[in-house]
């Protein structure tokens, strides 16, 4: 099976300090789990404000099947409405290298 990268940017309202961010980024960890799909997760955020999501994806499927949910799932409803939603892109990526 071919593992698919998925890589989201986005900046949040200022009024959510990054620790609320991440708070709410670990609330969704039921929620993407349940999709059976998530091999690994990372959140980070750059001295610009700008956060950079990496979801490790079984398949582009599950990728998809997840983002179909999202926007229903009550554990991901805190983490979206921090979300400036103009400033979203998302893409998803062929894996081919994953060093630990």
């Amino acid at each position: 099976m071919t593992k698919t990268v998925e890589i989201v940017t986005f900046r949040t309202h200022p009024q959510h300090s990054a620790g609320d961010v991440h708070q709410a980024a670990a609330a969704m960890k039921g929620f993407l789990h349940e999709t059976g799909g998530m091999a690994q997760r990372t959140l980070s955020q750059d001295a610009d404000g700008l956060w950079t999501g990496h979801i490790l994806w079984n398949s582009l499927e599950d990728a998809q099947r997840a983002a179909a949910r999202i926007g229903t799932a009550p554990e991901a409803q805190a983490f979206i409405a921090m979300i400036d939603g103009p400033s979203v892109t998302m893409r998803h990526a062929t894996l081919h290298l994953q060093m630990e």
